[in-house]
């Protein structure tokens, strides 16, 4: 069933990019890449387990259902109200400034785990299984550090800001090549990236790179012409880019295993995160039953953007949270405490997949619905950048890209407050111009 599911599934991307004519559209890239994590899942690589033919089904299923409603916000507008005013947004440097002092501010908690780790003198392994053990209470001397207000000022505010901040400098690199910008990304990128030495920052900023850099150079193609120096100065500097990070992200990977560095394998480390994550949602899936929680009806999959409203209404009004949101932090907590074994000799957690938190939503009516909103909303985003090549357009709809489309694999990061919010509060950096007809 895998591999029919892989074929239908390519047979989309087929569609898509023979219709459309552009690698950079949602539903190729979508289908894309589930076609090839359904195609290696099949291989059963690593005597991985096998998957029940229902949750190729239901991947299937989701990928045809993003597919219509990515089609439908490429073509059906919501507006309310009538305007005949038309305004353009022009990136605000002041705003940059302003938001990178308050980012700053708001990570206190980061700087001060760094000088815990360089005053201890930790190497890479040792930060990462230590900061893994205070995040659950068991290392004394970070307690003071973890809690309080200055982590809730980093969670809400800090890290939204942070990815935000790493976003627009990236894509403000690529498209207007000021390399000030990429000495504010790798200065963000270390604040994250010392603090508990995850990988997935690296692999957050490499997605991002070629997701701008596809995007800027097809709006410099339709300007200047595809032979122009400047698109092919482009295409050597993200090569470059991306060998960097991959060359870091192996380096740190086997810095992190410690005693095992000697073994560690690229393409079993990508299959157990990628492939792997169709497993842990065929295990997730069979046992739901065992949660003995009810659907939770939306509030799962847009945890991180409703999430701060219900801490305001809890710490300022007193307000109990409801039950269904409960419920959805459940859900979400489960996916780092609920542990299976995905083949003889892996244990797995965590990436449960999209179609988890969509399936936790409604069963198979949440996956067809999600899957339905969420592809309406990347034909959304989608359709701005077709219609109007502009910094910001450029930086939401390749953030949406690396950060949604490329990570869904592991959940949908509306779940993660720091990985949506800064969708919303990117209006902030751009000043609204009207423009003459």
């Amino acid at each position: 069933m895998g591999l029919l599911c892989s074929c239908v599934v390519f047979t989309i991307c087929y569609i898509s990019f023979s219709t459309k004519k552009d690698k950079t559209n949602p539903i190729m890239l979508y289908s894309m890449f589930w076609g090839i994590m359904t195609f290696l899942s099949s291989l059963h690589l690593y005597s991985y387990f096998k998957v029940r033919s229902s949750t190729y089904l239901m991947i299937l299923c989701g990928v045809v259902f993003f597919a219509i409603g990515s089609l439908f916000g490429e073509k059906i507008v919501f507006s309310f109200g009538k305007t005949c005013k038309k305004y353009t947004f022009e990136f605000s440097k002041k705003r940059y400034a302003i938001v990178i002092i308050i980012a700053l501010l708001c990570l206190g908690t980061n700087f001060n785990l760094i000088l815990y780790s360089l005053k201890n003198g930790l190497s890479i392994n040792r930060i990462y299984s230590v900061i893994a053990q205070a995040n659950n209470g068991q290392v004394k001397d970070l307690q003071p550090v973890l809690g309080g207000v200055q982590e809730q000022l980093q969670q809400y505010i800090g890290y939204p800001l942070l990815y935000l901040i790493v976003a627009v400098s990236i894509a403000q690199f690529v498209f207007n090549k000021e390399k000030k910008y990429l000495i504010i990304t790798a200065v963000f990128f270390l604040i994250r990236f010392l603090t508990d030495m995850k990988r997935t920052i690296l692999v957050n900023i490499a997605f991002m790179f070629i997701t701008y850099f596809l995007l800027t150079n097809k709006a410099l193609i339709e300007k200047i012409g595809k032979k122009a120096k400047q698109v092919y100065a482009n295409k050597k500097k993200m090569f470059l880019l991306i060998v960097t990070l991959i060359l870091l992200f192996v380096i740190t990977s086997i810095l992190r295993s410690g005693d095992d560095g000697g073994r560690y394998s690229l393409f079993y480390n990508f299959y157990s995160y990628y492939p792997g994550s169709i497993n842990y949602l065929d295990y997730r899936i069979q046992n739901w039953d065992n949660m003995g929680i009810d659907f939770t009806h939306g509030f799962t999959s847009l945890r991180g953007l409703i999430a701060p409203f219900v801490a305001f209404l809890e710490l300022v009004f007193k307000i109990d949270t409801p039950l269904v949101f409960k419920n959805a932090t459940d859900v979400v907590v489960s996916l780092h405490s609920i542990t299976t074994y995905v083949s003889p000799n892996q244990s797995y957690n965590t990436y449960a997949t999209i179609f988890y938190e969509f399936y936790a939503d409604g069963g198979w009516i949440g996956v067809i619905l999600c899957s339905l909103i969420f592809g309406y909303v990347s034909g959304v985003y989608y359709r701005r950048y077709v219609n109007e090549k502009s910094l910001r357009n450029i930086v939401n709809y390749g953030f949406f890209l690396s950060m949604f489309i490329l990570f869904s694999n592991i959940h949908i990061n509306s779940i993660v407050i720091c990985y949506v919010w800064p969708l919303v509060l990117e209006r902030f950096l751009y000043r609204r111009k009207k423009t003459s007809e």
